[in-house]
């Protein structure tokens, strides 16, 4: 984000040219995602400083944890929704476990906007779309996300259409982070990260979130912005 870029320009004219490696440009086949395919193309290579805690890490190409896994954290989500709420549910195959479990047609790759009995209110909605949803429900808001294998982003990337608007009406309590063990623990820096695009708005969510790992298991995972 610009405050890391800033940081590290500092950083190189304080002390001079940084540690660096090589590391992958890659991008999705945009011609392919929109078949529903995620077919990643590598376009070459540049220099990246050596600064975990500036730089965001490669995203993880593998899916992480078993579809048992997933569905386990799914039914352990789904137990605890309410009726009378709205859910925007994120991108991702842990998330997409959720929604098969309560019978939704969802996206994969977009965001989806569902009432707790699982009535589906809009598939791939835009930001006006939920930030109207959110306005016209007048009911408790959750955002329910997984992060981004390698990277721990929670928001930020994938996911632009939830906004800092809807980041604050949903607050602490309304977000809900699911992802499988062994996600977390590959996490590039060791933390979840947040950038919504607000940045006051982001440190408030510095600390530690609950993490859904499992049915009834969740573990407290630190988050960095």
């Amino acid at each position: 984000h610009p405050t890391a870029a800033g940081q590290l320009l500092r950083q190189l004219q304080q002390h001079g040219p940084a540690v660096c490696s090589d590391a992958e440009v890659m991008d999705l086949d945009e011609d392919e995602l929109r078949c529903g395919l995620i077919a990643p193309r590598l376009h070459g290579y540049l220099q990246l400083p050596l600064s975990p805690k500036l730089t965001q890490g490669g995203k993880a190409r593998h899916v992480s944890g078993s579809g048992a896994q997933r569905m386990a954290i799914a039914r352990s989500f789904a137990e605890a929704m309410e009726a009378r709420s709205l859910y925007l549910v994120g991108p991702g195959s842990t998330t997409q476990a959720l929604l098969d479990l309560l019978g939704v047609d969802g996206t994969l790759l977009g965001v989806d906007a569902l009432l707790g009995d699982g009535t589906l209110l809009a598939r791939d909605a835009s930001r006006r779309e939920l930030e109207d949803l959110a306005e016209r429900w007048q009911v408790p808001l959750h955002l329910v996300l997984s992060p981004i294998g390698g990277q721990g982003l929670v928001l930020g990337r994938g996911n632009q259409q939830i906004s800092p608007r809807l980041l604050r009406a949903a607050g602490r309590r309304g977000l809900h982070v699911l992802a499988p063990p062994d996600k977390l623990i590959s996490l590039y820096g060791g933390v979840l990260r947040i950038d919504s695009g607000d940045a006051e708005l982001d440190a408030e969510f510095n600390g530690y979130l609950p993490v859904t790992t499992g049915y009834r298991e969740q573990t407290m995972w630190p988050v960095s912005v």
